[in-house]
């Protein structure tokens, strides 16, 4: 749990220091943002890619979410996290998609990024969980959310059968084939 706390705060004082040139290129509106270059180039072509991840990004869109993807080194097999970031003094949301990009997972080489890309969309469907639920305010209600809503693999890890299911969908249609 600490390592996760640290890994959240490590996370906003990043999004927080971002400067201008590193998001100059995406519009002030737009909620599902990369941290660099390579988070955007990823969405850039999920969006391109599938029309699930497109239908989800439009949802996303239409909530008070803020979700910030960043390409980063994961500990033990996960692949994907969503992290609760804070509240805004507006009432926005801000949430934090982690992939992994360690040695193992090479998100530029095609077999991965396309992996890496369903993971991406099952996150988001997460971030879609917690659009829905207006009481999630803060790190807490994030993780007794999850708590009751999600099943259970491992000790501090819960899923959802939706968000499964879209990974499921969003990698049918980059490939033709099931993950």
């Amino acid at each position: 749990m600490a390592s996760t706390i640290a890994r959240a705060a490590l996370a906003l004082a990043a999004l927080l220091s971002c400067g201008a040139d590193t998001m100059a290129d995406q519009s002030l509106l737009q909620r599902v943002r990369g941290v660099d270059g390579r988070a955007t180039a990823l969405i850039d072509e999920a969006l391109w890619r599938s029309q699930t991840f497109q239908r989800i990004v439009d949802e996303v869109s239409a909530s008070d979410l803020i979700v910030y993807v960043s390409r980063t080194e994961l500990d033990g097999t996960l692949r994907g996290a969503l992290r609760f970031i804070g509240t805004g003094a507006d009432g926005g949301r801000y949430l934090l998609i982690e992939l992994d990009d360690d040695f193992g997972n090479d998100l530029d080489g095609k077999s991965d990024r396309l992996a890496g890309i369903a993971t991406l969309a099952h996150e988001l469907r997460h971030a879609l969980e917690v659009a829905g639920a207006s009481h999630v305010q803060d790190p807490g209600s994030f993780d007794a959310f999850y708590t009751e809503l999600g099943i259970g693999h491992r000790r501090d890890v819960v899923d959802t059968l939706a968000a499964q299911a879209v990974h499921a969908q969003v990698y049918f249609e980059m490939t033709g084939r099931k993950p």
